[in-house]
């Protein structure tokens, strides 16, 4: 995907042009900030004006990535809302390292992969025990242990979800639609 923000290497792919933001590179007489740093920026995002450092000290919430379209693209809606509007760090769990597979609209190099799993209940439950998945996941990868999903966000829920919904509810890892 080429266009104006991005530059093509030498094997034929297209960098992401959306890297500073997306509103950032479609409107920039008219939106010059850039997006918020998450925790998978490298150590020269913010030399490189990829990102900035929010002027909040939120916590980075992550979004749990599905393996449908309908959910990615309200995932990525949302990470541009929260990154980019509201100033808060915001990361697409795909259910495996960042390393390994991306949906961040901001990857660098504009990774596309679907979660493992349709309903990851597992990675709500885990940010439910461990609210910072960022510092979560990296006290995992220091001790050598596998890497555990890890979301506060749930973008879809189809009706035949209800019984693990209603069991989420009532533990109180998830709270209910008004």
């Amino acid at each position: 995907m080429y266009r104006e923000g991005s530059y093509c290497t030498g094997k034929g792919i297209c960098s992401n042009p959306f890297r500073t933001g997306c509103l950032h590179n479609v409107l920039p007489d008219n939106f010059t900030k850039l997006r918020t740093c998450n925790s998978y920026d490298d150590a020269n995002a913010i030399e490189r004006e990829d990102c900035a450092i929010s002027q909040f000290d939120y916590d980075e919430v992550r979004i749990l990535n599905q393996n449908w379209e309908g959910a990615m693209f309200s995932s990525w809606i949302m990470q541009i809302v929260l990154s980019e509007l509201l100033d808060v760090p915001t990361t697409i769990e795909t259910g495996r390292p960042n390393t390994e597979a991306s949906m961040d609209l901001y990857d660098p190099g504009l990774g596309f992969t679907f979660n493992l799993k349709g309903y990851d209940w597992d990675a709500l439950y885990t940010a439910f025990e461990h609210p910072g998945c960022d510092s979560f996941q990296a006290d995992r990868k220091n001790n050598g242990e596998e890497y555990r999903s890890c979301a506060h966000v749930l973008p879809e829920a189809w009706n035949g979800q209800n019984e693990y919904i209603a069991n989420a509810l009532q533990e109180g890892v998830i709270e209910p639609t008004t």
